[in-house]
């Protein structure tokens, strides 16, 4: 199986990319949003031991003999005979290979605006697994980032129209990375407050009805192809960075 392919050798034989994560949902899922809208087969290999990371982080090489983890973190995609590491550097490509990056340098740098807020509000939910007290975390998420990050996005929305008064998207007329992933994060707004957690917000909601009706989005979801945190992943993952 994939689990037990020579590391060492760079490059998958399928031609495939190949996701290196943990087992768990966190800053790998927007990648997998990204081929799921675009409908590109994957492999996904979850390093399930501490020694795995390790070994991927000390021992793998390119084929110039420079480390594949270039920061020493996960994910790794390979893809088009590049390790990349890096979520949103992995998304900027994807972006530029797959034309979700808008129709001009204007459209391109608003993306990199949306998207690197949207990292901000992102990184509220990825970090909750984490914190000493969980269900704390959540509350806070729930009861005060959503609330400031939601009527942020909303007026971007707002704003977006005064230019293209008929889309539905952050940024320009199509979909960008960015709505990529806003798409993982009103996941998590629902899955935290329920069906009304977007009512407040008229535009993010048109916007979250119209994703999840896209084919790849709403089989992504019907099918819950991320994996949840759980508290073993959660301590086997904090073990692989600070051990």
């Amino acid at each position: 199986g994939t689990h037990s392919r020579d590391l060492n050798k760079n490059m998958p034989a399928s031609g495939k990319p190949v996701l290196y994560y943990a087992p768990g949902r966190g800053l790998s899922a927007q990648i997998r949003i990204v081929f799921a809208e675009k409908e590109v087969e994957f492999e996904e290999i979850n390093l399930t031991t501490k020694e795995a990371f390790h070994k991927l982080r000390d021992e793998t090489k390119d084929d110039q003999g420079n480390p594949v983890l270039t920061w020493g973190q996960i994910p790794l995609l390979q893809i088009d005979g590049m390790n990349l590491v890096q979520c949103m550097a992995i998304m900027r490509y994807l972006a530029r290979k797959y034309s979700l990056y808008g129709s001009s340098d204007v459209e391109a740098t608003r993306c990199d605006v949306v998207a690197d807020g949207l990292r901000d509000f992102l990184s509220k939910f990825t970090g909750a697994p984490f914190a000493a007290n969980v269900e704390e975390a959540n509350q806070t998420v729930l009861n005060t980032w959503m609330p400031r990050y939601l009527s942020q996005t909303e007026a971007v929305f707002r704003g977006n129209n005064k230019l293209h008064p008929e889309s539905v998207f952050l940024v320009g007329n199509a979909l960008t990375f960015p709505d990529l992933m806003l798409t993982d994060i009103l996941g998590y707004c629902v899955e935290l407050g329920g069906d009304k957690a977007l009512d407040e917000y008229p535009l993010v909601k048109r916007f979250h009805t119209a994703i999840m009706a896209r084919p790849g989005i709403k089989k992504y979801f019907e099918e819950k192809r991320f994996p949840p945190w759980t508290p073993e992943g959660v301590k086997m993952c904090l073990a692989m960075l600070f051990d």
